[in-house]
Formats: structure tokens, sequence, C-alpha cells
């Protein structure tokens, strides 16, 4: 039989310190992984890096042989870790711009987050995704700097699910003729529909405000009845 291995000691508050980084990389790693944006990816590395770094710092020869050193990395990590992440969350929340597109497993989540801070605005959103929809596409584009927001959600249904939508809202909604639909700028008609198939599409406007030039509001619903399609939208 072979010598069987030594156990390897650690300094016990790089130790404790190091596990809790490991639960808390852990949880980022799943966390970008439900909700795969760029910020919650940047936190997940951040800390990964980190709590490789204080791993590498916890067995007790690498400790003794410069504690000082370690203790001053030691307390760098555990204050500056905060600021760090704060850093990261500010900095790349604004690449949401470059990837608008929201995993259809979040949608659950932050529809009702949308619900609860403005009812008003998203109540005619699903408050989930319909069992069986295909081609899906759920995204969202922050307004920043004063910049329009666009929120989106198309996918294909079945005939019943289309006309159960529209009789929920064809008392409160105008529906477009050719002429008006050709006159509104709505975001999804013109980058997600096919240039031959803009003509079939039923536009069941809820709001939109009297000055669209200065307050470019709009919210409704956009129905392609030949291919199933149903798009939820608002601007």
């Amino acid at each position: 039989m072979g010598e069987q291995k030594e156990k390897r000691e650690y300094h016990k508050a790089t130790y404790v310190f190091a596990v809790i980084l490991s639960v808390a990389a852990t949880v980022a790693v799943l966390h970008w992984a439900i909700r795969p944006r760029p910020s919650h990816l940047g936190m997940a590395l951040l800390l990964l890096f980190v709590t490789w770094r204080v791993w590498r710092m916890a067995p007790l020869e690498v400790y003794e042989a410069d504690p000082k050193k370690c203790s001053k990395s030691l307390r760098g990590y555990l204050f500056g870790l905060p600021v760090m992440l704060w850093i990261v969350l500010v900095f790349l929340s604004p690449l949401e711009l470059a990837f608008p597109t929201h995993m259809p497993w979040e949608y659950k989540w932050e529809v009702k987050a949308m619900k609860e801070n403005a009812p008003n605005r998203y109540y005619y959103f699903p408050d989930e995704i319909p069992k069986g929809a295909k081609k899906v596409i759920w995204k969202q584009y922050p307004g920043y700097l004063q910049g329009k927001a666009f929120k989106y959600l198309i996918f294909q249904a079945d005939e019943a699910y289309i006309r159960a939508e529209m009789e929920k809202y064809e008392a409160d909604a105008k529906v477009l003729t050719p002429d008006e639909a050709e006159q509104v700028s709505i975001y999804p008609l013109s980058c997600e529909v096919a240039p031959e198939r803009r003509e079939h599409m039923k536009i069941y406007m809820l709001y939109q405000a009297e000055n669209p030039e200065e307050y470019p509001q709009a919210m409704g619903i956009m129905v392609d009845k030949e291919q199933g399609m149903i798009c939820y939208f608002y601007e």
C-alpha cells in the first residue's frame, strides 16, 4: 500500500473567507446561467478570480511564509470587493443596449417586476410565455441617456391562443388601418418582421401619445394570423 497523503493545513480565517467566496461565486455563476446579462457575467468572473486568489493564500505554509503580505492582501479583498462589484455593475449594465435579447426563462421574473413597478404600462403582457410557443423573442432596450426604451415579446402560438388574446382587448384597442400603420413607427415591426409580411400584420394599439415626436410612447399588440405570430410591445 502506498503512503497516505499528509493532510494539508490551512490558515483558519483565510480558509473561512475562501469558503464564503466559493459559495458566493457559485451563486453568481448560477445566477448568470439563469439570467445571462453582461453585468451578471462580470460579477461571476470577478468573484471567481478573487476566490482563486484567496484560496492560493489559504494553505498554512503559504500564509506563514509572508503573513504581513497575506494579511494586507486579504484585507484588500475583504473591503475592496463591494467596491469592485459596484464598479462592475455600473460599467457593464449599459452593455444591455448591445445585448437586448433576454432568455425566455428570464421572462417570468422580468414581467412580474414590470407589472409591479408599472402595472398600467404592462398589464396586457402575458404573465408567462404559453407552453408550446415557438420562435420566442424577448428583448428589452433600456432607455439610457434619455434614449427611447423598447420592450417586446414575440412568439408563434396556436389560433385559439391568439383569438383569446384579441378578445381580451378588442374593446380597448384601436385597430390601425394600413395607411395609419404606415405612419406609425413601431420598433419590432420594422426590426423583427420580414418586409413581405408587414402588410399582413394587424396592429391593435392600446395607447399612443398624441404628440409622438415629442413623447414617442406607444403600446399594444401585433398579430399575423396566417403565421400564428403575436407580438406584445411597449415603447
